[in-house]
């Protein structure tokens, strides 16, 4: 998001991250594209929105695989699954972006137990873990199943 006037001092809840951006860029642009791409990305990321959070959604990399099959199954839509060597190579790219990330706090949270049917506990859980973030960043694995409060 462009940086614009706060007469409201709006909150704004997005599910983009410009910086993650380079991910793509160094994974599928060669030499000369990511040249222009670097021009680019200059010129425009002095004029961003910094988040106040970001949340790193992360699970191992056979879950991650499992869950994209499972999306294309679902949705006739849905773009192609990338090969496993692609696929692989860029969830070490996230892993690897966000071990070093610092430019805002950011909560990685894995979500290897994760479903649409968590209980209301289990998402008061988490978004407590999203207003108590202070700096840095924070790792937080939910408790789910039948023993979580």
């Amino acid at each position: 998001m462009l940086r614009q006037t706060d007469l409201f001092n709006q909150l704004v809840i997005a599910d983009y991250l410009f910086d993650k951006d380079k991910i793509y860029a160094y994974l599928n642009l060669d030499d000369n594209e990511l040249f222009i791409y670097q021009r680019l990305y200059d010129l425009l990321a002095p004029d961003l929105v910094t988040p106040d959070l970001v949340v790193y959604l992360q699970a191992p990399s056979d879950l991650v695989r499992q869950r994209v099959r499972q999306r294309l199954q679902q949705d006739a839509d849905a773009v192609p699954l990338p090969n496993d060597e692609y696929l692989g190579e860029l969830i070490e790219a996230y892993n690897h972006f966000f071990f070093h990330y610092n430019a805002t706090p950011l909560l990685v949270v894995e979500t290897s137990e994760f479903t649409l049917d968590w209980n209301a506990a289990a998402l008061d859980d988490l978004i407590r873990q999203l207003r108590d973030m202070g700096r840095g960043t924070r790792y937080y694995v939910p408790r789910t199943g039948p023993g979580a409060s």
